[in-house]
């Protein structure tokens, strides 16, 4: 059963995670939709934080809502919903 209300659009996409002001790192969009973005970094980012993607000219902001570890790729995986 999907819960989700829209559609999940997979890609692989290079993208720069701004956390706060200070700090930024690269990523890797597995699927997005107009709510919310699965990213796959090589750190955690703790769950409640603002962040910013930064996709080919673009900019959205958001908050990580999960952050889990693929402990078959040693990667994580985390989950951005979108500011509205």
């Amino acid at each position: 059963m999907n819960r989700r209300s829209d559609e999940r659009n997979y890609v692989r996409a290079s993208v720069k995670l701004a956390l706060g002001d200070e700090e930024e790192l690269d990523a890797e969009v597995a699927d997005h939709s107009v709510e919310g973005a699965r990213l796959i970094l090589d750190s955690p980012v703790k769950i409640g934080t603002r962040v910013r993607l930064y996709l080919r000219g673009d900019q959205f902001g958001g908050t990580v809502r999960y952050c889990t570890l693929d402990e078959g790729r040693g990667k994580y995986v985390v989950g951005v919903q979108m500011a509205p």
